[in-house]
């Protein structure tokens, strides 16, 4: 069974761009954790065998407490923090959302698909018209199921700001990264 994410490879790809920087960010921040502790290897140890990202991120709100001296520097780092996190809600709900095609049929009432048809012959055979993707929100308290408050036009365009502004993070960790490793180390790391 396909998912109906595969209907729209554009956002597949999008998806996909996140997944992949998002592996970026990781290590930028395993890096980051490991200056801090002083040790490549513990810091590694201790960064990964955290499960849930939002340790990772208090691990290293918490080294920084303790090894950084000015304020700002602190504050500066702890805004970063804050917004890779809230970037990271934003990926886990796009990543693992339950989308669906929502679909009119000959009466004109709305509802949806779990499953992309290869072919409009499927949809046809169906009396259905595919309308738009959409992603499934079940409430688990009342049952109550919602796809989207509206349709989900325009989310490439969505997509394409969530992924610049992973990558502005990013860059920001990664020369923070430096500025730190720089910081705590001899040895000069060379920017790009």
């Amino acid at each position: 069974m396909s998912s109906p994410l595969e209907r729209d490879r554009l956002l597949c790809e999008y998806l996909g761009v996140v997944t992949a920087r998002w592996g970026q960010m990781d290590e930028a921040l395993c890096l980051l954790f490991s200056e801090l502790v002083g040790d490549d290897g513990v810091g590694r140890a201790i960064f990964f065998s955290t499960g849930a990202f939002r340790q990772r991120i208090e691990l290293i709100r918490g080294v920084v407490k303790e090894r950084v001296i000015e304020e700002t520097e602190i504050r500066k780092i702890s805004e970063c923090l804050t917004k890779i996190y809230k970037a990271f809600q934003v990926r886990n709900r796009l990543l693992h959302a339950h989308y669906v095609i929502v679909v009119k049929d000959e009466s004109g009432e709305l509802s949806y698909v779990n499953q992309y048809f290869d072919d409009q012959i499927s949809f046809h055979q169906q009396n259905l018209t595919p309308l738009y993707l959409g992603r499934l929100d079940r409430n688990a308290d009342t049952g109550v199921v919602k796809v989207n408050a509206g349709t989900f036009s325009n989310h490439g365009d969505k997509l394409s700001d969530l992924i610049y502004a992973i990558v502005d993070i990013l860059d920001g960790i990664e020369k923070g990264a430096i500025e730190l490793f720089n910081h705590f180390s001899e040895t000069e790391v060379p920017q790009h």
